[in-house]
């Protein structure tokens, strides 16, 4: 147990050294780039689902501490926040084949094929917390990044529908008519369902910053990539984007056809996002460190 305390003083020790012994940097910065969703189709569907880049920018600003390691080597923690605004698209297929039994005992085999687009234009905000690094001009970071989208709209639409009614007994196909089902083209809408509000990303950032003169001022640019590891995404109950219900009126003999969503297919999506990061950052530096932190970039 006095073991036990003893390191953990020491621990301490150490961390309150390399604090005292710091230096802490500010930044902001903006990020540009591509962004779109990884998604899945739902167990129950038939058919193919991808997600297709759309734009993606944001303003950012951090907060950086870094305790010396060995010259040019530093180390530390990196928090940030930022708010910005994107737009990507979620394509996909689907097959469905079901019976109904029409108003006169008559079964109706249906095979139904569509293509569906659902497009999305969001702002969202993002808090990070990073593992920072520098080497000389080098500077990279690495950690979770928490991604909340807001303000968003979004616009379905499908197309080269194929509604089939098959009667066996007759062997007739009839397609895409009133009285056995039929969707006016084009089809489009704004949806309501809402995206995941909580999006839990690992960040990866790495490249290269410049000193401004002799000072410990600096400007950067660098390569970055956030990946979803988690989201609260919860699936709809599966429903089929193209659904027929049976004729059983005598008097109005058409079949009602009723269009889904993506949600509808969508069984999980995750997060994805790249680009480049331009920034400028200023040192906030006491004692000795603040001295040499411009030595390290001269060449």
């Amino acid at each position: 147990m006095m073991r036990g305390r003893r390191w953990f003083g020491v621990v301490l020790l150490v961390v309150a050294t390399s604090v005292a012994a710091g230096n802490s940097v500010f930044s902001v910065g903006v990020r540009g780039g591509g962004q779109m969703w990884l998604p899945k189709l739902a167990p129950e569907a038939s058919g193919s689902v991808h997600g297709t880049v759309g734009m993606n920018g944001m303003l950012d600003v951090r907060y950086a501490w870094y305790g010396d390691m060995s010259h040019p080597v530093s180390a530390g923690f990196m928090l940030g926040a930022g708010v910005g605004y994107g737009a990507m698209a979620i394509k996909g297929n689907t097959t469905d084949v079901f019976r109904n039994i029409d108003y006169l005992g008559n079964p109706m085999d249906y095979h139904t094929t569509a293509h569906f687009k659902q497009s999305e234009q969001f702002a969202k905000a993002e808090f990070s917390v990073l593992f920072a690094l520098r080497a000389g001009g080098f500077a990279a970071q690495i950690g979770p990044r928490l991604m909340l989208p807001f303000a968003a709209t979004r616009r379905f639409e499908i197309s080269d529908v194929d509604i089939d009614a098959y009667y066996e007994q007759y062997n007739v196909h009839v397609h895409n008519r009133v009285i056995t089902g039929a969707v006016e083209q084009p089809y489009t809408r704004m949806n309501s369902e809402k995206m995941p509000k909580w999006n839990v990303l690992v960040g990866i950032e790495a490249g290269w910053e410049w000193p401004l003169g002799r000072s410990a001022n600096t400007i950067g640019v660098q390569a970055y990539a956030d990946i979803g590891l988690w989201n609260a995404y919860k699936a709809a109950p599966y429903t089929r984007l193209l659904d027929v219900a049976p004729i059983s009126d005598a008097a109005n003999p058409s079949a009602k056809v009723t269009v889904g969503s993506g949600e509808s297919v969508i069984g999980f999506y995750n997060y994805l996002d790249f680009g480049l990061r331009v920034y400028y950052a200023f040192s906030v530096s006491s004692g000795n460190n603040h001295k040499h932190v411009g030595k390290k970039y001269r060449r």
